[in-house]
């Protein structure tokens, strides 16, 4: 992917994320299911901890070194599981979190994965990396 393109990307992201919390109060970031059991907060932290997963990948990516995914050691049919049991593991360990660190903590996230990603050189980007279980999905057939 073009780094550029990518900046865009993530910019128009955060764009579209920053006017719908400019469009609710504390009150409806806090008590209103927009998704299943989450609020807005809930969905804030869980964007937050995927920003910082990311970033971990990333950094890894960047020393040429093949990151450690969820799904290493794992079918592609075991896939949505396994994000589930993540997502309901972040779930539990953010929802009682207050608005603010939420809140801190997803702006943060944004920051550190931007400077990240400005650093990256276009060759980071085109790196392919061999992930097992992929490779054994498409070795097998669907």
């Amino acid at each position: 992917m073009n780094k550029q393109v990518l900046i865009e990307k993530l910019n128009m992201t955060y764009s579209w994320i920053e006017r719908m919390i400019s469009q609710i109060s504390e009150d409806e970031m806090t008590l209103s299911i927009v998704h299943g059991e989450r609020t807005p907060k809930d969905i804030l932290a869980h964007i937050a901890a995927w920003n910082w997963n990311g970033l971990e990948w990333i950094k890894s990516v960047g020393k040429g070194e093949k990151p450690l995914l969820p799904m290493e050691g794992h079918t592609l049919e075991e896939r949505d599981s396994i994000f589930a049991r993540l997502n309901e593991e972040i779930h539990k360990r953010d929802q009682n979190k207050p608005l603010k660190m939420v809140l801190e903590d997803y702006y943060q996230s944004w920051r550190t994965m931007m400077n990240l990603v400005e650093t990256l050189k276009q060759e980071d980007l085109d790196r392919t990396i061999h992930l097992d279980w992929a490779a054994n999905h498409l070795k097998d057939g669907p």
